[in-house]
């Protein structure tokens, strides 16, 4: 009997460290935003986002904890303003101060549909496509996107195409703990505002590495690097209130 249990002892221990660090697949139901959500942000330094591949370890404990945090809370589209504007939206993040993002979920892909920020709304013509489902390591695609934005007056056009690639998975570790069974995605986003009031051309480009693991509806952390122009801006962000999996 002893000898017995110590089998079932370690055979269960083997399984437990089997699914620590199993490589993971982003699903619609692991991962979308559902109503109801709950997300505490914190917006902080860069950090490096390390190497691509598998059974990865990142550390990006360096994040600083002393910005402000930003909540944001997921909710249905019926209660935001400019509801109509967002026919095939199902769910929307906001943060208490003006802003909400648009989206549609479903089994096969996360699609940004708009954004309101303050006074500026957003409005995607062509969805950008931020996952599609199942995403597992290696996978990749390119999607082009396009939407109109009015400013002081002005409608200003935004067409850009994203390159979305899951190119690493392992353990991540942020200020607010160290997760197993995460996936690592790279962005790349390269898109222009225009202005056909007046000459007006800007190129932007966004360099992000998010990981996301699923179970948690937002991802865990991200860093970026954002250009227009000449100008670089650097950050990054991590969720301070991940929640830790029953199985881990």
């Amino acid at each position: 009997m002893k000898k017995l249990l110590q089998k079932i002892f370690i055979v269960s221990c083997a399984t437990l460290s089997l699914d620590a660090v199993a490589q993971p697949t982003l699903t619609h139901a692991s991962n979308s935003p559902v109503v109801g959500d709950k997300f505490d942000l914190r917006n902080t330094n860069y950090v490096s986002p390390g190497s691509a591949g598998a059974s990865q370890t990142w550390n990006l404990s360096a994040m600083s904890t002393t910005p402000a945090i930003t909540s944001y809370t997921a909710v249905t589209v019926a209660s935001t303003p400019n509801a109509s504007s967002y026919p095939s939206a199902n769910v929307s993040i906001m943060d208490g101060a003006g802003t909400y993002i648009y989206y549609n979920t479903s089994a096969s892909a996360l699609l940004n549909n708009g954004v309101i920020t303050g006074t500026v709304v957003f409005s995607y013509s062509n969805p950008e496509t931020y996952l599609n489902y199942p995403f597992n390591y290696t996978n990749s695609f390119s999607d082009a996107w396009d939407c109109t934005f009015v400013n002081a007056s002005l409608t200003f056009y935004r067409a850009g195409t994203s390159t979305v690639t899951a190119d690493g998975w392992g353990t991540v570790t942020t200020p607010a703990g160290t997760f197993n069974n995460v996936m690592r995605v790279h962005l790349l986003q390269v898109y222009k505002d225009s202005c056909l009031s007046f000459p007006f051309n800007v190129n932007y480009s966004n360099d992000q590495y998010l990981w996301y693991r699923p179970g948690t509806h937002y991802p865990i952390a991200s860093v970026f690097s954002f250009t227009t122009g000449t100008s670089v801006t650097t950050n990054g962000s991590y969720l301070n209130n991940v929640l830790t999996g029953v199985s881990e």
